[in-house]
């Protein structure tokens, strides 16, 4: 049986049972209920049902009746058995009390039914059900595989056509040189054979002129459709320049809210299909803006990727934690090494099984706070869009080399690249 649940249904193991009946306690007519389904546990709390004695309070339901039983709740009828949740008679509520239902096997009381007591008379009560927290562990450790596929036990995931593509390459163009392991870059093939399809569509134009040579009147009727296709304007005959025009513009779409970091092509864009930072901007003399897409900030400027943290005031908890975490969208996983320490202390209190809610210790306080502290200079980090420099010239060879180590808390990887330029100038960026 799969059960709903916060995040999507869980399945669970239950029994069926059927052909149970039931009765209220003054009544000897039985109810025939639907199959019902055994539960582990049903999450309703003795104290939640009212007793006679609080009945009495209200003068409006003095014919209620109801029995006390010393029982913990085992039966939950739902919905889909009318005949026993079918209403006879309906007391209204009065002065915001509650009110009450007559059914074939009782009465039901529902609504605010204790009164308002001081907290000497009686503390309150409160009845949690804590189902979220499984459903937040599951999530944790989701993203957590996410970060680390290799470490995902539970479920086998399956190589996409791509991925095979690229481990055949991986394995056919790997050596060791120099003590070093090389690998071939994984480069698409860009020219794959493709199917001849003019020779298939013109196969199909003979199949269809000789089906209209055995049956001329499936010609005509075929013809006269056409006609009326076309006399509609529901098609019409296709020009040669539609090969040559843009996609978006054949289906009726008109992309505006361009930038661009090159004035020359902000230029030469119109002005009201610009984005609107640069719709009224004096493209000879003044800076051009900062545009913010994805969770990131280009500085059309510069040409650099910026970034702009600004982390929620969350308490200094566990789920606190994980909602500033969480906070900092990263697409390009630039920032990936500073978000690090933090998931590492979101580690070590699962390894300590802190509650949810509770504060952290001392020491994780620190790290925290430290934490915080260091993400604020983020402001100052920039990553250059374009890898090559803007003077560097024609290249005329590029290498990329990739390092990688692991340590007891994580693992890492470096990648570069390295230019040369015709000239025998080299540069290296990462």
């Amino acid at each position: 049986m799969n059960q709903d649940r916060p995040g999507g249904q869980k399945p669970m193991n239950s029994y069926v049972i059927s052909d149970l009946e039931v009765c209220g306690l003054e009544d000897s007519k039985f109810i025939e209920l639907p199959k019902a389904y055994t539960h582990g546990s049903i999450p309703v709390h003795t104290e939640n049902i009212p007793k006679q004695s609080e009945i009495r309070k209200w003068p409006y339901l003095s014919e209620v009746r109801l029995p006390e039983i010393e029982a913990d709740v085992g039966l939950l009828i739902g919905a889909n058995c009318s005949s026993a949740m079918e209403p006879w008679h309906v007391i209204n509520s009065r002065n915001g009390g509650p009110y009450a239902v007559k059914t074939a096997i009782g009465w039901v009381v529902n609504g605010p039914i204790r009164k308002e007591l001081s907290e000497k008379e009686k503390p309150p009560h409160c009845s949690v059900n804590r189902i979220t927290v499984t459903e937040i562990e599951k999530l944790l450790v989701q993203q957590y595989n996410t970060d680390f596929p290799e470490r995902n036990y539970d479920d086998k995931e399956e190589m996409s056509q791509e991925d095979k593509q690229f481990m055949q390459s991986v394995k056919k163009t790997t050596t060791f040189e120099n003590g070093h392991y090389s690998i071939g870059l994984p480069l698409r093939n860009h020219k794959l054979p493709m199917p001849k399809n003019r020779c298939m569509a013109e196969q199909r134009l003979a199949s269809l002129r000789r089906k209209f040579r055995k049956d001329p009147g499936f010609y005509e009727d075929y013809k006269c459709f056409m006609d009326n296709v076309i006399e509609k304007r529901l098609r019409r005959p296709s020009s040669d320049d539609q090969l040559n025009r843009a996609d978006a513009r054949v289906g009726g779409f008109t992309l505006t809210k361009w930038t661009s970091h090159n004035r020359k092509v902000l230029m030469s864009i119109p002005e009201e299909q610009r984005a609107k930072e640069t719709k009224n901007l004096d493209l000879s003399s003044e800076a051009l803006p900062v545009e913010r897409a994805l969770g990131i900030q280009w500085d059309t400027e510069t040409d650099a990727f910026t970034y702009s943290i600004k982390l929620p005031d969350k308490p200094m908890t566990r789920r606190g934690i994980l909602a500033v975490v969480n906070s900092i969208y990263d697409p390009l996983g630039l920032l990936a090494p500073v978000i690090l320490p933090a998931k590492l202390l979101l580690k070590d209190l699962c390894k300590e099984q802190s509650g949810w809610d509770e504060d952290i210790s001392e020491k994780h306080a620190e790290d925290w706070k430290g934490w915080t502290e260091d993400v604020t200079y983020l402001s100052n980090f920039q990553v250059n869009r374009c890898l090559k420099p803007a003077d560097f010239g024609r290249t005329a060879s590029a290498q990329l080399h990739h390092f990688s180590d692991a340590s007891e808390y994580a693992y890492g990887t470096a990648s570069y690249l390295l230019l040369e330029n015709k000239q025998g100038k080299k540069h290296c960026s990462s």
